[in-house]
């Protein structure tokens, strides 16, 4: 890998940072334990929305960066999907020391559908500059 080419790496990698920069915080952090609807949401959904999402982006920044130019690229999807399963295992590993919070496997499978979810859009939707875009 080109020097130069490392650098698309740090979205990524500022991403992983950001996941478990959240995974790190006590619960009660972000939102106040009395409320029972955050952003419109219930309370309980806010973390299902939040697991999926997460993981969608970050596999997406993973296989952005390792990418090979032209089609599908399956190792790209494997690094992309084995990293983001890479940073589920360490920020839920990382809760069990985090006061008011506990590991979850639910967590774990949230982040791995989320992940494939995004991977699944990459091969659906078209990018801006690809031949069959246009």
């Amino acid at each position: 890998m080109a020097p130069w080419s490392r650098l698309r790496l740090l979205p990524a990698l500022g991403w992983t940072a950001l996941i478990l920069f959240v995974a790190s915080r006590p619960k009660a952090f972000f939102v106040p334990p009395e409320e029972p609807v955050v952003y419109g949401l219930p309370r309980w959904l806010l973390q299902y929305v939040y697991h999926v999402s997460a993981f969608l982006v970050l596999a997406v920044l993973v296989r952005r960066a390792v990418e090979a130019p032209g089609g599908p690229d399956r190792r790209a999807d494997l690094t992309a999907l084995l990293g983001a399963c890479a940073v589920s295992a360490g920020s839920e590993a990382l809760q069990a020391w985090i006061p008011t919070r506990t590991p979850a496997a639910r967590d774990l499978a949230l982040d791995l559908a989320g992940a494939l979810v995004g991977l699944a859009l990459l091969r659906t939707v078209p990018r801006r500059g690809d031949p069959e875009s246009g």
